[in-house]
């Protein structure tokens, strides 16, 4: 073989060897490539997940507040109508109805003995 036909063979050859590194670089690329866009699609999809549940978590949060302005509501006009019936007018108007009477003179009980009674 001549000093040509050797060089033309190792030239052959080193182009063969690029071209299969070219390609397998390329190759290399692609996955790459396809890896960064998995997770770019991962990536997006956690974060509409987490709106959406931000946006959930919200609607319940409002709808709490709701309840519980009304149950304070309701609460005020529950003391409200405590404080109507234990007024003084109330419970005589009450007493006057069951026909009690107010009584003259009251007496209480004293005791001086430290006896106490057994059952």
């Amino acid at each position: 073989m001549g000093s040509k036909q050797k060089q033309k063979q190792n030239f052959c050859a080193s182009r063969e060897s690029a071209r299969i590194t070219t390609g397998n670089l390329n190759t290399r690329l692609f996955l790459l490539n396809k890896i960064i866009c998995g997770l770019i699609i991962a990536g997006g999809c956690y974060f509409v997940m987490s709106i959406n549940d931000l946006s959930v978590k919200g609607f319940i949060l409002e709808e709490l507040k709701t309840q519980k302005a009304a149950i304070y509501r309701d609460n005020n006009n529950l003391e409200l109508r405590i404080a109507e019936l234990e007024s003084s007018d109330n419970l005589r108007r009450r007493a006057e109805s069951l026909k009690m009477v107010k009584a003259e003179k009251l007496e209480y009980l004293t005791i001086t003995s430290s006896a106490m009674a057994k059952n």
